[in-house]
């Protein structure tokens, strides 16, 4: 598989502490088919953000997306679901995955890595979304928010979603967060391995899986021992600033 990844919009209504995107751009409908058309090989396609539901044209955008006939990811925070959304034409629904970005467990340590008090809201669009789309939650770690990593699993479970449990990446604001250190990392990965065994098939990270991220291997030593798809032109990245690159957190944002 190859991915087009594109972050069509650099605004969001959240201010999450390590998020990496730091642009304020925005592409328009135009530039993304241009991009999308211009990799016909690319047979997936990612959008994100910021957040891509404050992108004034984001239906058009998916609507032309699933006419170029590739599937279509959405990374999205599930705070401004609509019922337009909710009630897209089922052929273009069945061609979309959302990845929510749950970043706690609880209330108190959402408001505080979030910056917002979303988290009931994002629980209840959860429940509604994943009766229209394929639903993956998906959740960025560090100090922080550590301790709740339990709780995100348990909501993951209880909704029958699939949770992917990531490491913050030094990038924009993650440079300036605590990351985890070595004891931190082994102890989740030992927890993510015993879950991954009780709950087949709703437990996703990189730490259970062979490393392939050079990024992975520079901010927290986790070795790598196999190719990326980046490595091999298998991945490309657009900012919101219409940058190409490898990857969203190799370059290309802000070049």
């Amino acid at each position: 598989m190859k991915i087009l990844t594109i972050d069509i919009t650099g605004k969001c209504n959240l201010e999450c502490r390590f998020c990496y995107q730091t642009s304020i751009g925005e592409l328009s409908t135009e530039q993304v088919m241009q991009h999308i058309n211009a990799n016909p090989d690319f047979n997936s396609v990612e959008i994100g953000g910021g957040e891509p539901f404050m992108h004034p044209e984001l239906f058009e955008i998916l609507r032309k997306i699933n006419d170029s006939g590739k599937t279509i990811n959405v990374s999205t925070n599930a705070t401004c679901v609509s019922n337009e959304f909710l009630n897209l034409e089922s052929i273009i629904r069945e061609k979309i995955t959302l990845q929510v970005s749950l970043q706690a467990g609880n209330s108190e340590s959402y408001e505080h890595v979030t910056g917002s008090n979303f988290f009931d809201l994002v629980l209840g669009n959860i429940g509604r979304l994943k009766e229209k789309y394929q639903t993956v939650i998906s959740s960025s770690i560090y100090a922080d928010n550590f301790d709740t990593v339990r709780e995100i699993l348990s909501l993951a479970y209880g909704f029958n979603v699939p949770a992917r449990i990531n490491l913050v990446f030094p990038k924009g604001r993650g440079k300036d967060v605590k990351l985890l250190d070595g004891r931190q990392v082994d102890s989740l990965r030992g927890l993510l391995l015993a879950e991954s065994l009780q709950h087949p098939g709703l437990v996703e990270s990189p730490l259970i899986h062979s490393a392939n991220c050079q990024v992975l291997d520079q901010a927290y030593g986790i070795k790598k021992v196999k190719k990326c798809i980046a490595d091999d032109g298998f991945k490309k990245y657009i900012s919101p600033l219409n940058k190409v690159g490898k990857c969203e957190f190799l370059g290309g944002k802000n070049d």
